[in-house]
């Protein structure tokens, strides 16, 4: 009879503690946000996020959650080093909480940017740009905000003595016959062990056809502040570059824009025909 009395009261305490359970998971108080780059729609690095003196340090996640928070109302703060920070009050309420709208921090620097190292290959009927910002300690750069770059690009007829040869050093390197003169669009690479981010292409129909075996492309890679000017004034920009003929009048105009707009040119012999065809 003992045994009996034990066993239900023991039946009896596992209830409880489930109930309990329960109710705990449902009156625990939540609060999960979104930290996205406002370019990319990705991941942004190191970020910091605040909430009720609590600290969440981002690395490359979307989404965060802050567990156990006090009902009311409240600052979030999130920042991160190269984005604008921001902040926000956000009221709270029993369970759980969302902010229906992801926050986007929108960056304005690539630290510690040098050079550009450019890589081209065909892939499937497009010229595919691999595009690697490099630091000055020679490595590349990787983990930055996404800036809303332009890429343009010229493609020519490489000549060499007048003829279509390979490109060495000391010999006289001619842009003959224009083959393209345009944009490339790129897409951003946010993979964790990625070693570059901006990746372009280029259709091969779109680029006139030759039986040159090499060409040159002019790059010109502008990397605007967002923060210190408007999408409308940076086309502006890229239509004025579109009809500078004169490469010293071209640096010069860019060289003019230093505190809103970055600029890199690149020049790349001996880039094998990626087309073919006939003039």
């Amino acid at each position: 009879m003992k045994k009996r009395i034990w066993f239900i009261s023991g039946g009896s305490i596992l209830c409880i503690l489930f109930v309990i359970i329960i109710l705990s998971q449902k009156l625990t108080t939540t609060l999960e946000i979104r930290v996205l780059d406002a370019v990319s729609k990705s991941w942004v690095y190191n970020s910091t996020i605040r909430f009720q003196n609590r600290v969440i340090r981002g690395f490359k996640s979307l989404t965060y959650t802050f567990r156990n928070v006090k009902t009311g109302r409240h600052i979030l703060s999130v920042s991160a080093p190269y984005y604008e920070s921001k902040e926000l009050p956000v009221s709270i309420h029993p369970g759980k909480n969302r902010l229906q709208d992801p926050l986007e921090l929108t960056g304005h620097t690539i630290p510690g940017m040098d050079s550009i190292s450019i890589f081209e290959k065909k892939q499937d009927d497009d010229m595919f740009i691999d595009i690697r910002l490099v630091g000055k300690n020679g490595h590349a750069i990787v983990d930055h905000p996404c800036l809303p770059v332009r890429i343009l690009t010229r493609i020519s007829v490489q000549l060499v003595n007048k003829e279509y040869e390979y490109y060495r050093e000391g010999m006289s390197l001619e842009r003959g016959k224009l083959l393209y003169f345009g944009e490339a669009e790129w897409t951003w690479n946010p993979g964790l062990t990625a070693t570059y981010r901006y990746a372009a292409s280029i259709p091969l129909g779109e680029i006139a056809g030759t039986p040159a075996p090499y060409w040159i492309i002019d790059y010109l890679v502008l990397i605007p502040n967002p923060l210190a000017i408007t999408p409308e004034q940076i086309e502006s920009v890229v239509q004025k570059v579109y009809i500078i003929e004169d490469t010293g009048e071209l640096i010069a105009y860019l060289a003019g824009m230093k505190d809103t707009i970055n600029y890199h040119i690149t020049v790349k012999p001996n880039i094998e025909n990626l087309a073919g065809g006939n003039e």
